[in-house]
């Protein structure tokens, strides 16, 4: 379970869409109540060529 924020690595794998179940349900759980792991999310996807 997610303590407090989504490890950079979680956020990268989650991004190159890597990130398995358990991992996976609970790193998006956090993501819809937690503003600052979505911007540190966007970075990661932005490195991916994911936002645009």
């Amino acid at each position: 379970m997610i303590s407090e924020h989504v490890t950079d690595e979680c956020l990268e794998q989650y991004s190159r869409g890597a990130l398995e179940e358990p991992t996976l349900a609970e790193v998006e759980e956090h993501l819809l109540i937690c503003e600052q792991c979505c911007e540190r999310l966007t970075k990661f996807d932005d490195t991916w060529g994911l936002n645009g």
